[in-house]
């Protein structure tokens, strides 16, 4: 069973649209392991313990909608170190996207989040949660109000709660933030993005060659954060995980074109039992599109 949260605020201006490809493990094939699947260890704690993640979850995006900060900071236990370097993370990471929207141009709309908890441990002063969640966002381009857009990501979560004046607070949270490479504010030039964006019109892909977009259907199919319950969290047995490795988002764009665009493998760009450094490394792959004349910037 999984968990749906909705939270719909017409005429909130964004606070973030997401334009970072996921970076997950998947799959083209039938042989996958259906993590979204799994069942919960210790089914009574979990129960009890679903409500408040759901809290969390609901609070943040309510707090990401309005670009509110008040929202959260009493579901955070600030008089610990990770509970703040917990707070100030999801505090940039706001105060980010919510200029990354205004660069964008976009309207922010909706946000839907599906959860699961995986299992819950009780410790003496503490219960540690793990958890997986997807993100849905919708938005509207403010010189398109009619068309709305869904960007989604996945995230898996391991956090740990403590006893409050309020109820549950969050000590510490370690989770795969797609975001956390790119969370520097200082790097953001709004009106001249948002005035390009703004200028253009919206592009028919229909006549776009079958192979390009094959490999969009393979992205958007297995990027974990599909919108078909079937494919959330799904990996192929047959491609090694590199998440844990440094990344596997050459990975992961080495399959898209492989799997998806009919890329033929070569001498250098190939996965066997394991990835080659072009397949798998991003300065490796970047080198191999370009000097191969497969690719071009």
């Amino acid at each position: 069973m999984f968990i749906v949260i909705r939270m719909r605020r017409l005429l909130i201006i964004a606070s973030m649209v997401i334009g970072i490809l996921l970076i997950f493990m998947l799959t083209t094939n039938n042989k996958y392991e259906p993590v979204w699947d799994i069942a919960a260890v210790d089914t009574e704690l979990v129960d009890s313990f679903t409500p408040v993640i759901e809290n969390i979850i609901l609070t943040r995006n309510q707090a990401m909608m309005e670009n509110d900060l008040e929202l959260i900071k009493p579901i955070y236990n600030t008089k610990t170190r990770n509970g703040v370097w917990a707070y100030e993370h999801e505090k940039k990471k706001m105060q980010y996207l919510y200029n990354w929207a205004d660069k964008q141009g976009i309207k922010f709309i909706n946000i839907e989040t599906v959860f699961k908890v995986r299992w819950v441990k009780e410790q003496k002063s503490k219960i540690t949660v793990n958890f997986s969640a997807i993100t849905d966002y919708s938005y509207e381009y403010l010189n398109l109000p009619d068309t709305t857009n869904h960007m989604r990501i996945a995230t898996y979560h391991v956090i740990d709660l403590t006893t409050g004046i309020e109820g549950w607070e969050i000590s510490k949270e370690w989770y795969t933030d797609p975001f956390a490479d790119s969370l520097s504010l200082d790097s953001l030039k709004a009106a001249d993005n948002k005035e390009y964006i703004m200028s253009q019109s919206g592009r028919d892909f229909s006549t776009l060659n079958k192979r390009r977009i094959d490999a969009v259907e393979y992205a958007d199919k297995y990027c974990g954060a599909s919108d078909k319950e079937e494919y959330f969290f799904v990996y192929n047995k047959k491609y090694k995980n590199y998440n844990g490795l440094g990344g596997d988002c050459a990975n992961f764009a080495s399959q898209v074109l492989y799997e998806g665009g009919k890329f033929k493998k070569t001498g250098s760009w190939n996965y066997e039992k394991d990835g080659s450094r072009a397949w798998v490394n991003a300065q490796g792959f970047k080198d191999y599109l370009i000097y191969s004349g497969r690719g071009s910037l």
